[in-house]
């Protein structure tokens, strides 16, 4: 018995329907991995990662590995397109520009300002609570959570998932699949953040499809968090 025997339909079945499936069950696999294994309170704390500092500088690597490396991988070797069809472009710049010059200022304002002032928000940032005692520290912090966190979440959930999967399911169907293993990543966060990702995986969704790219919803999500973190690390 071959496995196609145990699936009748799979021989027939089309090779955008096979990556589909192939995308989600990655999504499923690669955030149950990320956030089961790679957080900064499950990584050892042996040899050099005996500091906060050092374990959350490995938890951006296990990112960029996970959320980066992996679906770079499988987009050049199983789907073999360019990533140019999975968001990374410039895309229409000019709409993108505007939407995170309107949308951080707004966000800010009206949720991760006052969200700075919440206990449970304070104890979960910034991940490295030693970013929060001087600028000297709060830098390079920051910078590493743009580039090798945020760059590998949006690659992962907005490039590989999203655009894996839009041409199969249809653009809107494609944004709410992706934002299931999104939210599911955060249950145990803060009860609004938990909820806000609903939303905000909505939202970076739809800007990335609208300006056929991940580097705007990037550029936002990033925004979002440089600014919670530097909120709470001010007020502290």
């Amino acid at each position: 018995m071959n496995a196609l025997s145990l699936f009748p339909q799979a021989a027939t079945m089309q090779r955008k329907e096979m990556l589909s499936a192939v995308a989600i069950l990655c999504g499923v696999t690669l955030t149950t991995l990320h956030r089961q294994a790679c957080g900064v309170d499950n990584l050892p704390v042996v040899g050099l990662l005996t500091t906060e500092t050092a374990r959350v500088w490995l938890y951006f690597l296990c990112t960029a590995v996970l959320f980066g490396a992996v679906p770079y991988v499988l987009i050049r070797r199983v789907w073999k397109k360019p990533l140019r069809e999975f968001g990374v472009s410039v895309g229409d710049w000019r709409f993108g520009l505007a939407a995170n010059a309107v949308l951080l200022p707004i966000i800010a304002a009206a949720f991760l300002l006052p969200a700075a002032q919440m206990d449970d928000m304070r104890a979960f940032y910034p991940i490295d609570k030693a970013a929060a005692d001087s600028l000297a520290r709060f830098l390079p912090y920051a910078a590493g959570r743009v580039v090798l966190y945020f760059i590998a979440w949006e690659f992962f959930f907005r490039g590989f998932l999203l655009f894996g999967l839009r041409d199969s399911v249809g653009d809107i169907t494609a944004i709410c699949i992706q934002v299931l293993p999104s939210a599911l990543w955060h249950v145990g966060y803060p009860t609004g953040e938990l909820y806000a990702s609903i939303a905000a995986g909505l939202l970076f969704g739809w800007l990335a499809i609208r300006t056929r790219s991940i580097l705007w919803p990037w550029l936002l999500h990033a925004g979002i968090g440089v600014v919670t973190d530097l909120s709470i690390s001010v007020s502290m």
